[in-house]
């Protein structure tokens, strides 16, 4: 959904994460100066559309975009609040799946060790994948930047392991993905992706993983049962990458909020959640590393 015209302010979180300013093209070759809010890619939200866009004509977008705007916030934020927890916690298994897949194919004997001490899955836990002692985040995103939302600076510095370890490497996988019509037959689905990465696990080992898959629910609320001959058509998606990105974190030409700059402010650090724009590249080839394959193989060397 687009609205015409200066940058918007969103005074809610919830709002500000889906919207985006910038110059676009029109199918004319136009140049046009909007902004563009965001929705999840569920059929469902052609409604909330349309429910938005009747809200916005209601509070007189065509006389003051940000005055509309500005009226309909709160609304905004309702219909996307649900809808989007959901929405970001798909989004993100199947970018850390995707990698848990990549790892796997670039080191097949390593296969159950990767799956079954690197990652936790929905758990709570301080790193999206621990492998040894480099600790790995995992971000993905519809955008087509390396826009992410970063829930402490823990996420962004070394020192927040799993199970105790001394950490010596931080990387910040960032994935583009571009969901695909459900009819496409090329792609990844999370369903195929899942298959692919039980089949290297024993019996007792594929249980445990299919566990810590199942904590994440699709749009509706539904739980992944990969046995189930009905899965959630989420979970059947297709779907692709536009870029993939590893960051190395402990390169100071990264410059993100971490714990230093908030020592000595009246507030719990851990609380503190912002986003980030990654830049296309910080220091040549070396850093990021692009690529799929190329992000785990880089990774399975500093963990060797």
């Amino acid at each position: 959904m687009f609205l015409v015209g200066e940058p918007l302010q969103a005074s809610r979180p919830g709002v500000a994460k889906h919207l985006e300013h910038h110059e676009w093209a029109t199918v004319d070759g136009e140049g046009l100066s909007a902004n563009r809010l965001l929705l999840p890619n569920e059929p469902h939200f052609d409604r909330v559309a349309a429910f938005i866009c009747a809200e916005l004509q209601l509070n007189n977008v065509d006389d003051s975009v940000p005055g509309a705007f500005s009226r309909s916030e709160e609304i905004i934020d309702l219909a996307l609040t649900g809808a989007s927890v959901d929405a970001d916690a798909l989004l993100g298994l199947c970018g850390e799946l995707l990698f848990l897949d990549a790892l796997t194919r670039a080191d097949p004997e390593g296969a159950s060790q990767i799956l079954m001490q690197s990652w936790a899955g929905h758990r709570r836990s301080s790193r999206d994948l621990q492998l040894g002692s480099i600790g790995v985040e995992v971000k993905t995103t519809t955008r087509a930047a390396s826009v992410h939302h970063i829930q402490g600076p823990y996420q962004v510095e070394l020192g927040n392991p799993v199970g105790g370890v001394q950490e010596t490497g931080l990387f910040l996988l960032s994935v583009g993905l571009v969901w695909l019509p459900n009819d496409q037959p090329m792609g990844f689905t999370l369903h195929k992706i899942v298959s692919n990465l039980i089949s290297t696990l024993s019996a007792g080992d594929r249980e445990e993983f299919l566990s810590r898959v199942s904590g994440y629910a699709g749009s509706t609320g539904r739980r992944y049962e990969h046995d189930s001959p009905e899965i959630a058509p989420e979970f059947r998606r297709p779907f692709t990458t536009s870029f993939v990105r590893l960051y190395d974190m402990t390169d100071s030409r990264i410059r993100v909020p971490r714990s230093d700059v908030l020592a000595g402010m009246d507030l719990v650090p851990e609380s503190v959640n912002y986003q980030i724009r990654l830049p296309l590249q910080v220091n040549g080839s070396l850093n990021p590393i692009t690529g799929l394959a190329e992000a785990a193989g880089h990774s399975l060397s500093m963990w060797a």
